[in-house]
């Protein structure tokens, strides 16, 4: 098996506090003039959607300026990158050690959470609803050191067995939910799927499949409730057997970022969401689409589900691009 593994916007609430003021913009990368030519960009799942959106909205403003984006997970755009594919890589996790012996240079550009999720009509789904998952049981889910059953997550004579859904390609994902159960990416047992959308579509159309997903996923972004089809598998937090008012954060996105912000659900589950390039960016145009990303595209992030970096985070990463 290949090695793979929004939050929403206030999982990053946590980690702005203190950093109030919006960055000064260092003189260097503050006159941008007219940009043409094109940027290709390719790497995590989780960044595509908000990066799509990203290049739609900055080449308004420059519309010589060409970008195109693919989601094909981490791994691969990293490697893409240093095939000299793309003049970006998209990553969804910290760069591995063999990958920061290369000497990359990244910045974060956003956060993200990943989360449980089901099918919404499987049988038990309201009794699993009231009684979430532990870690340690979710962890037996996904390594599966014996036959599980519905029966043994609900309670009841159900002896369907559960499928477990993991992901067939590079996903930063799977590696923050692998660490998060304290396993290995290769006890990973089930089937394998490519990408979120992959995942979500499978997770909707197998009743008794448990998944994972990049957590805006998870979400409606217009109507900011779950996802038709699938339910977030609640998590129990305390091991008390039931989910209790302050962990029944999932019915929209507005009670999860609620959760972040108070730090209810954990922070081993969230990570920063990265841009990557071999050096530091010596093309204008990919200097001035990330410079951009880290002011005025910050809105549009939060707008999308996704959270905003820290104000200090995006001036020390705006400072390093100016050096």
């Amino acid at each position: 098996m290949s090695a793979k593994i929004t939050f929403p916007a206030a999982i990053l609430i946590i980690l702005m506090i203190g950093c109030k003021n919006k960055p000064e913009l260092p003189d260097s990368v503050n006159n941008t003039g007219q940009l043409s030519g094109e940027i290709n960009i390719s790497g995590a799942w989780a960044l595509e959607p908000l990066m799509k959106a990203w290049a739609t909205e900055f080449t308004k403003q420059y519309p010589d300026l060409k970008i195109a984006v693919m989601a094909n997970g981490t791994g691969a755009g990293i490697k893409d990158l240093m095939d000299g594919k793309t003049g970006i890589a998209m990553a969804s996790r910290e760069l591995l050690p063999d990958e920061e012996a290369l000497e990359l240079w990244s910045v974060p550009v956003t956060k993200e959470g990943v989360l449980p999720i089901m099918n919404a009509s499987a049988q038990g789904v309201d009794k699993l609803m009231q009684t979430g998952l532990t870690r340690e049981k979710l962890k037996a889910v996904f390594t599966q050191d014996k036959t599980l059953t519905w029966g043994d997550l609900t309670g009841t004579e159900d002896k369907r067995v559960i499928t477990p859904v993991t992901r067939s390609d590079e996903s930063g994902a799977e590696v923050i939910w692998a660490r998060y159960l304290g396993c290995s990416l290769s006890e990973f047992k089930g089937v394998e799927i490519t990408g979120d959308t992959g995942m979500i579509k499978k997770i909707r159309t197998e009743q008794t499949s448990i998944g994972f997903c990049n957590a805006h996923y998870a979400y409606d972004s217009e109507l900011k409730s779950q996802s038709s089809g699938i339910r977030v598998l609640p998590v129990d937090l305390n091991k008390n057997g039931k989910i209790d008012a302050k962990e029944n954060v999932y019915n929209n996105i507005e009670s999860l970022h609620r959760a972040a912000y108070l730090g209810i659900y954990p922070s081993a589950l969230c990570r920063n969401l990265l841009l990557v390039t071999k050096n530091k960016p010596e093309d204008r145009n990919i200097a001035e689409f990330i410079r951009w990303i880290l002011t005025d595209g910050q809105e549009l992030a939060v707008k999308l589900g996704y959270c905003e970096i820290r104000k200090c985070d995006a001036k020390e990463s705006l400072e390093k691009l100016s050096q």
